[in-house]
């Protein structure tokens, strides 16, 4: 059974809270191990939230009076997260699958630096700790017999509104990150962001570039994957965000283009699959190439992504006139299949934002690719009928290194030719090269592309 609290002791608005809001049998049984011990937990955050917005939570936050050693003591299998900030993550099977709880002891912060609390401490009551949440929709606590909501946070859910709990200018010099997390719960949830908290942005949104990398990348993602990505971007844009949440060097400010392109994205995005590093790829290559390398250097993406988005800055350009079927095996030699794939995907996503007409080039790509592949051409040094070992046997390079080098220019040339892929003639070829011819060679290759 699931855990729902008792409507005997609620206010009138507390009944239909509780109503609405029922605490998962799996959740519900980590809450009485809590209690059994004589502590007091509550659900707090976005899983409230979501659960009564009819919504199944991804995961679950709760929030105790218990401390880090008891925590432990009392669920072994969790794992610590933090230490500092008192907060364990405990997994919870159920019938449909698994669901991280992470459960963290009451606390006030007092001062924040970087975006981070800098001065804390744990506190007893679950009220106390609710005064500290960014927004009142995620300020509310269910526990398994009480529902609290200071803050009228079911009201704003009813209104679909978004509002900062206390001064909103005093939350954002907090956090800025806070001003990003609006803009994406807005779009996310469909909801109005209230107005003093746009005044506020508008206030406060130079403190964006001191939010931490990490989560700006986390929340951008977040909104461009969203269902309502464009309304996303476009209030980025109105809020004039979006230079400043990116801002790495340089102006704070988008120049005229890049507004205009992001204006266009914003309208069409949602045409798109929302898949988050194609939807980051159409937002970086609407900037200023100076710009979108250093924000995406800034925001500590993986090393994949991070390679495919610089690709996506830097390469579309050339992507778009692989006319041939040598340069279309030298740029999938030189960026891997998956680079290239990702770029493909990036190729049709900008058909669909934009409107481009490459609807022929891709085609025609596709074609080469395929008789490429029907043909076994070679593609990669390992398609090459002779490997350094056999260059090395034969006498024509000392050393793995040089035999690598010489690999390089033999792929060069059979590329361009693919009936040059057969044994004896790479190995004329090699001779060639090593009589002197090696250097002229490789510029004429190089020459020819």
């Amino acid at each position: 059974m699931s855990g729902s609290f008792p409507v005997e002791k609620q206010f009138p608005a507390e009944k239909q809270l509780a109503a609405q809001m029922r605490i998962p049998a799996e959740i519900a049984d980590i809450m009485q191990r809590l209690e059994r011990e004589g502590f007091a937990v509550y659900a707090v955050g976005g899983c409230v939230r979501d659960t009564l917005l009819g919504k199944k939570p991804c995961d679950w936050d709760l929030a105790t009076n218990a401390g880090l050693d008891r925590l432990k003591e009392i669920f072994p299998e969790g794992r610590t997260l933090s230490s500092k900030f008192c907060v364990i993550r405990v997994t919870a099977a159920a019938a449909d699958g698994r669901t991280d709880v992470d459960i963290a002891a009451f606390r006030r912060e007092e001062s924040y630096e970087n975006g981070r609390p800098a001065v804390f401490s744990f506190v007893d009551s679950i009220e106390e700790d609710l005064t500290r949440r960014d927004f009142t929709i995620n300020a509310m606590a269910a526990g398994r017999t009480r529902f609290i909501d200071l803050f009228a946070g079911s009201e704003d859910l009813q209104r679909k509104l978004i509002r900062t709990v206390g001064e909103a200018c005093r939350r954002f010099g907090e956090d800025p990150l806070r001003m990003l997390r609006a803009v994406r719960l807005a779009c996310e949830l469909d909801f109005d962001l209230d107005e003093e908290l746009v005044q506020a942005i508008a206030a406060c949104r130079g403190l964006l570039p001191l939010a931490a990398p990490g989560k700006v990348r986390d929340e951008l993602t977040r909104l461009l994957s969203a269902p309502r990505a464009g309304r996303g971007l476009q209030l980025l844009l109105d809020l004039e965000m979006t230079g400043a949440l990116l801002q790495a060097e340089g102006s704070l400010r988008l120049g005229g283009r890049e507004k205009s392109r992001l204006r266009a994205l914003s309208e069409n995005i949602e045409r798109t699959q929302a898949l988050p590093a194609r939807r980051l790829g159409l937002f970086f290559t609407c900037l200023h190439k100076k710009r979108a390398l250093a924000a995406i250097a800034k925001l500590e993406f993986d090393d994949f992504t991070a390679r495919c988005l610089t690709d996506a800055v830097t390469e579309m350009d050339n992507f778009y006139f692989l006319n041939s079927k040598a340069k279309l095996k030298r740029f999938i030699c030189e960026k891997g299949w998956e680079r290239y794939d990702y770029l493909c995907g990036l190729e049709k996503a900008q058909h669909r934002a934009f409107g481009y007409d490459n609807e022929t080039r891709i085609r025609s790509r596709r074609l080469m690719l395929q008789e490429i592949t029907e043909a076994g051409e070679a593609i990669f040094p390992q398609d090459l009928a002779v490997d350094s070992a056999a260059l090395i046997d034969a006498g024509l390079c000392a050393e793995e290194e040089s035999a690598q080098k010489l690999l390089e220019r033999l792929l060069a040339e059979v590329h361009k030719d693919p009936h040059k892929n057969e044994r004896s003639r790479l190995l004329e070829l090699a001779r060639t090269y090593s009589r002197g011819g090696l250097a002229a060679a490789w510029q004429r290759l190089r020459r020819d592309r």
